[in-house]
């Protein structure tokens, strides 16, 4: 559509082409910036969401507890706070759409005067007809250039989504828990089950965090830890 536009003014009035290639540079700036703006502010929204869905999710598991220590207020300001900070994003998305339009209008009312300077200048050799069917398609051009740039964008923000679950599958996995010595595959033989110095890490390059824990557990016997 956009092209169309461009080729039926360019036909009626060919000093348009001239216009065109000058405000095709100003429209390709913005909506460069803007494209940029868009898909940065869409990343940081996807990445200040994920705290938010993961704290209400423990604040769900854990209300028991939080309301039996009298903690709610402080989940609730730490709740608030996140859902602020997801907010952010989203209100500066708004504020460049606006931003994007008022540069766009503003340069198609440019456009929309060069386009009826040009029919007056060749008033002698153009119609009436020719020259409301210029002067309409010329007011359609901004806007149709502006939903160009904004889908484009969309695209781009939507994508933004691929990104975040190709750098989740690159993250290096942890090593599969391995006990060494191996026990028996008949064991336990009994219910009777003795440990004797367990000594526990998070992570290879970590500190222990159990030291020397001996216990042993008799058969039919219930143990809580």
């Amino acid at each position: 559509m956009m092209l169309g536009t461009f080729a039926v003014i360019t036909v009626i009035t060919k000093e348009f082409l001239v216009a065109a290639i000058f405000f095709g540079i100003i429209y390709t700036i913005v909506g460069a910036l803007y494209a940029k703006a868009s898909r940065e502010l869409k990343r940081m929204d996807s990445v200040s969401r994920s705290p938010l869905y993961s704290n209400f999710t423990e604040t769900l598991i854990g209300i028991i507890t939080i309301r039996a220590f009298g903690a709610s207020k402080r989940f609730m300001q730490d709740m608030l706070s996140k859902i602020d900070c997801n907010n952010r994003p989203l209100f500066y998305m708004w504020v460049i759409n606006r931003w994007l339009s008022i540069r766009f209008n503003v340069t198609g009312s440019l456009v929309s005067f060069l386009a009826g300077i040009f029919i007056l200048w060749n008033i002698d050799r153009i119609d009436a007809g020719l020259a409301g069917l210029s002067l309409s398609f010329a007011m359609n051009f901004t806007e149709q250039i502006m939903w160009t740039v904004r889908n484009y964008t969309s695209l781009e923000m939507s994508l933004n989504a691929v990104e975040r679950v190709c750098e989740f599958s690159e993250i290096p996995q942890e090593a599969p828990a391995i006990i060494e010595p191996r026990p028996p595959a008949s064991w336990p033989h009994s219910g009777a089950i003795t440990v004797q110095n367990l000594e526990v890490k998070y992570a290879p390059d970590l500190e222990p965090v159990l030291h020397h824990i001996s216990f042993s557990v008799e058969g039919q016997e219930k143990v809580g830890l």
